[in-house]
């Protein structure tokens, strides 16, 4: 697809349009079935990347869809304390690494809370 379009966007928008195009002359033809649950299980598998995408990989999404991400969630997602997730490897706290979590203490065990004043020396 990259040959038609240099531009990925396009490219991935003609993917899915063909692949649900035959989808849908393969279920017109009656070579198979439309259960219900597969427009909430799609939904729910892209939603879930989305997030995965946002929340540990930041640097890989657009700015643009960032910026739109931030704005359905009302800045939520912002809210994740991405450090923590470092360990990973993934980079997540790559332009969040000032942020750090409105911890109360009163929600907390005891060893949590010497292992984050640990943490902040």
């Amino acid at each position: 697809m990259m040959l038609l379009s240099p531009n990925s966007t396009i490219s991935l928008y003609l993917l899915w349009k063909c692949i649900e195009s035959l989808y849908s002359i393969a279920n017109t033809n009656g070579y198979i079935k439309y259960p219900k649950a597969l427009i909430i299980l799609i939904y729910s598998i892209s939603t879930a990347q989305l997030f995965y995408s946002t929340i540990l990989n930041p640097k890989s999404m657009r700015q643009s869809y960032m910026r739109f991400i931030e704005r359905v969630t009302e800045n939520r997602l912002n809210s994740v304390n991405r450090v923590v997730l470092d360990v990973f490897g993934t980079g997540a706290s790559i332009g969040y690494e000032n942020f750090f979590p409105d911890l109360n203490l009163e929600f907390m065990s005891k060893r949590f809370q010497e292992t984050i004043f640990n943490w902040l020396l």
